[in-house]
């Protein structure tokens, strides 16, 4: 059985070999000189933070080549992020021609480019929206002592927003002031433990003969008479 083992690595040896020497006979030694730029391949087992993913680059570069170490490593001008050792064997490195395109730079480029001119398609679509929404709309604006709904935001008045099937709205609030350009300050009751002042877009304009459907929910019957047996 020994013997059967030692005659198969054997013939295993003899066939890579062979397979070598085919795939070499044309093939001529890499060699870089100190100084020379080279491209650097990034192996996953060596820069596991750089190859995360199939979609990133797998080389890197160019680096300077500062001296030969043995037959065939050679030792890298290395940035200072890069905490691996510099010295790599000659299958990890690959010429730099000074004129060659450099398609990690181009790739982003490329992908900037693509990312503004998606941004200014958003934008111009957005202003489209806007305008169309604004085409008939008219300014809001309030004077002091008019009477606003209230818009209940959740995430201001949570106390009030807690089922959904509770008011959205409530009023009617009296204007104080207006504050900068889109905000006023109204006169809350006392139980209301927020800021006083408020956004246009969380106000609308009250008129006095509108039904008070929050009041109207909370006192079905007043100002209405019982049903007779």
């Amino acid at each position: 059985m020994k013997r059967l083992h030692e005659q198969i690595r054997a013939h295993i040896e003899k066939v890579n070999e062979a397979y070598k020497a085919k795939a070499n006979q044309n093939r001529k030694g890499m060699g870089f000189q100190p100084g020379d730029l080279v491209w650097l391949y990034l192996r996953k087992e060596m820069f596991p933070t750089r190859r995360k993913s199939k979609l990133m680059a797998r080389g890197d570069g160019p680096f300077k080549v500062l001296a030969k170490v043995g037959a065939n490593a050679y030792k890298l001008e290395f940035p200072g992020d890069m905490a691996v050792s510099a010295t790599f064997n000659v299958g990890d490195l690959s010429s730099y021609i000074q004129d060659e395109i450099d398609f990690g730079d181009l790739r982003a480029k490329e992908m900037k480019r693509l990312h503004e001119q998606i941004r200014a398609h958003i934008e111009k679509v957005n202003e489209a929206y806007k305008a169309k929404a604004n085409q008939n709309r008219k300014g809001m604006e309030f004077q002091p002592g008019d009477l606003v709904w209230l818009y209940l935001r959740k995430e201001r008045l949570p106390t009030r927003r807690k089922s959904k099937l509770m008011v959205r709205e409530d009023g009617l609030v009296k204007v104080l002031a207006k504050v900068g350009a889109n905000a006023y300050k109204l006169e809350l009751p006392g139980d209301m433990a927020v800021s006083a002042t408020f956004n246009v877009g969380d106000l609308s304009s009250y008129t006095g003969d509108e039904i008070d459907f929050g009041d109207l929910r909370a006192n079905p019957l007043k100002g209405g008479e019982d049903d007779e047996d």
